[in-house]
């Protein structure tokens, strides 16, 4: 039988993660195509907003599936310091 929770805390830390690598990846490429061939630092381009709230988004749900598969009370709550410093 298949074990939904299982797929769905699974789900939540690939999903997060892709988010994370898919926002990085589009600074980098937004960085090299800015007025026309002039290259933009993607430094600058990792400091916009457009990539700065889906990437914490991405690991604020990788934090959160992690803590919720975690079995200790002590792994459970560090993993949720952690979601709360990339919410913060």
């Amino acid at each position: 039988m298949l074990d939904l929770a299982f797929v769905a805390r699974n789900a939540l830390w690939v999903v997060g993660l892709s988010l994370a690598l898919a926002a990085w990846s589009w600074s980098y490429w937004w960085a090299g195509m800015q007025h026309a061939g002039r290259q933009t630092g993607v430094r600058a381009a990792l400091g916009r907003r457009a990539f700065v709230v889906p990437f914490w988004l991405g690991m604020l749900l990788f934090a959160a599936s992690l803590a919720w598969g975690a079995t200790l009370w002590w792994e459970r709550g560090l993993w949720f310091v952690l979601a709360g410093a990339f919410l913060w």
